[in-house]
C-alpha cells in the first residue's frame, strides 16, 4: 500500500501533511514528464511511485522551499535509469528475437484527461483544444530528453533556472541552451501542425 509505505518512509520531524500536499501538487506534472519519457503509462506510474518514495526517504527533512528541484532531480534520475535499463533490454531482445513479445509497445494514450472541463466548452472548442493538446504532446515527444525535461520544468512547473539546473544536475548555462533549443524546435514542429 503506497500510503503506508510513504508514512513509514517519512522522517518524524517533518509535517506529513506538508509533504503529502507537496507530492500531490507535483504528482500530475511528474507523471506527464515520465509518460513522455517512457511512453508507457504503467511504467510511468511505477516510476512515479518510486520517485515519491525516494524523495520522502532522502529529502523530506530538507526545507520545503528546496523540495521542487530535489523532487524533479529524483524524477530526472529515475527516467535516465529507466532509459538505460531499456537500452540493455533492447540489446538482449536483439540477440534473442523470440523474446520480442516481452517488449511492451508504446502507449500513445490520449491526454484528454488534462483538458479543461468539457461541460464549459462548445464542441468545436473541445475539438480545437484536443487537437492542440495532441500537437503539443507530439511536439514535446520529438525533443531530446534533456530539452524536454528543461522545457517542462521551466515553463510548465515554473522552476527557476537555478532550480532546474539543480534538478537536472547541469549548469545554469546548459539550462538556458536546452530551453532555447527546445523553444526553437517546438516553434518549428508546432508551426508545421498549424
Amino acid at each position: 500500500d503506497q500510503a503506508s509505505a510513504l508514512k513509514s518512509a517519512q522522517p518524524s520531524s517533518v509535517d506529513r501533511r506538508q509533504v503529502d500536499a507537496f507530492l500531490q501538487s507535483v504528482e500530475r506534472r511528474a507523471l506527464y514528464m515520465l509518460e513522455l519519457g517512457t511512453r508507457h503509462r504503467e511504467e510511468a506510474l511505477d516510476l512515479l511511485q518510486d520517485c515519491m518514495l525516494r524523495f520522502v526517504r532522502r529529502y523530506a527533512g530538507k526545507p520545503p522551499a528546496d523540495w521542487p528541484p530535489l523532487f524533479f532531480r529524483v524524477v530526472s534520475n529515475a527516467l535516465v535509469d529507466w532509459q538505460r535499463r531499456r537500452a540493455v533490454r533492447q540489446r538482449i531482445i536483439a540477440i534473442w528475437p523470440w523474446s520480442r513479445a516481452a517488449d511492451g509497445s508504446a502507449d500513445e494514450s490520449s491526454t484528454a484527461a488534462d483538458l479543461p472541463d468539457a461541460d464549459a466548452m462548445r464542441p468545436d472548442q473541445i475539438t480545437e483544444r484536443r487537437d492542440a493538446m495532441h500537437s503539443l504532446h507530439a511536439a514535446l515527444a520529438t525533443l531530446p530528453m534533456r530539452q524536454r525535461q528543461t522545457f517542462l520544468l521551466r515553463e510548465w512547473q515554473g522552476l527557476s533556472v537555478a532550480e532546474t539546473a539543480l534538478a537536472l544536475g547541469v549548469s545554469e548555462g546548459s539550462i538556458k541552451t536546452h530551453l532555447s533549443r527546445a523553444h526553437a524546435r517546438l516553434r518549428e514542429v508546432l508551426h508545421e501542425h498549424a
